[in-house]
């Protein structure tokens, strides 16, 4: 029952267990299984194909984002009007949106194929968690938002240094862009898990597992900028690190916890 509640969660490379007794809950099981390695192989391919477009985007669009920047200087030269200009800056806008998005979906594909290794090296979880609080202060002290670091206990665990300050920073520029104006943002690093907690509105609980699908995004968070792949690229980094995550109510807000408790020691 586990596997298959896994399953209805979206973890699709959740396989049935069987016993091979050859009775007909094992023929039943793999037939399941069968058809989930098809959905998880349909799946890649159609996450291969959208990573291709995206790759293949990705030039023509960098050299158009170059063209409207010497436009805009050449604009800028010729006093040309402001309202001009501000059309032009509106464009490169929506174009840094693009690539943005472009950048996320290759790095996501790279993670899920496995393209990126990693090491296995000790990595403090306070320290990383530090570096983090350190470059996002800027942009929540802009929101007006409290963004505390809460140091529990020290510890490490076994991992890409990189990878894992991208996951955390992921998870608290996520709290500061959607938690809202005036919301407490907690960052509490532990021996074996990392939480985030906001005071914000909080996820549904129906959309939990939905936010870590590529390019999802909650109704209310259309209007803040953004790929809807941030938690889709978390969620990859964990899985390379043996870890879980997942997302609670903190009545008020949310709860994201990274948890390596499954690791073996570093």
């Amino acid at each position: 029952s586990k596997s298959i509640e896994a399953i209805q969660r979206g973890r699709l490379e959740t396989r049935l267990p069987t016993r091979r007794e050859g009775n007909e809950l094992d023929v039943l099981a793999g037939q399941v299984n069968r058809m989930l390695d098809e959905i998880d192989d349909l799946l890649h391919s159609v996450a291969g194909v959208t990573d291709d477009i995206a790759h293949d985007l990705r030039t023509p669009l960098s050299r158009l984002s170059l063209r409207l920047e010497d436009i805009d200087g050449r604009l800028q030269a010729a006093d040309c009007s402001a309202p001009t200009r501000e059309i032009l800056a509106q464009a490169r806008g929506d174009l840094e949106q693009l690539l943005q998005t472009f950048e996320a979906m290759l790095e996501l594909a790279r993670l899920e194929k496995g393209a990126l290794q990693v090491e296995g090296q000790p990595c403090a979880l306070a320290n990383i968690a530090s570096d983090v609080i350190e470059l996002l202060a800027p942009l929540a002290d802009e929101r007006g938002q409290n963004l505390m670091l809460v140091t529990e206990t020290g510890g490490t665990v076994k991992g890409d240094a990189n990878l894992l300050f991208r996951a955390i920073y992921n998870l608290v520029d996520n709290a500061i862009r959607h938690a809202g104006a005036g919301a407490t943002i907690v960052l509490r690093p532990a021996h074996d898990r990392v939480s985030v907690e906001d005071s914000g509105p909080g996820i549904p609980a129906g959309e939990r597992e939905r936010v870590f699908q590529r390019l999802y995004r909650l109704d209310q968070s259309r209007s803040q900028p953004g790929t809807g792949l941030g938690l889709a690229v978390v969620r990859a980094i964990a899985r390379l690190h043996g870890a879980s995550i997942r997302l609670e109510d903190a009545a008020p807000g949310l709860i994201v916890t990274f948890d390596f408790s499954r690791q073996e020691s570093a």
